[in-house]
């Protein structure tokens, strides 16, 4: 889960295990996710390297496309990193 708020510019992502929230840039289709503030708390090790896999995503996104409800966020190369379904 990932929630955009358009108003106000700002995200906070469902990790599994910590909470982040943070601001975040949208110009065309060029999309940055700023550092937000994260808790510290720890989770089994397959859920953190899940949130870990999300974060550096998050960090790594460069663009941002909506194609059939669908949000493709990919990086500077163009490799998708995530694909998210409007719920």
């Amino acid at each position: 889960v990932l929630i955009l708020n358009a108003e106000d510019k700002t995200y906070c992502p469902a990790t599994g295990v910590n909470t982040i929230n943070g601001d975040y840039s949208l110009e065309g289709d060029i999309i940055k996710f700023a550092e937000g503030a994260m808790t510290q708390m720890m989770g089994d090790s397959v859920s953190m390297v899940v949130e870990g896999g999300l974060v550096h995503a998050l960090y790594a996104a460069h663009t941002a496309t909506l194609e059939d409800g669908t949000l493709i966020i990919k990086d500077a190369e163009g490799k998708t990193l995530l694909t998210l379904f409007k719920k």
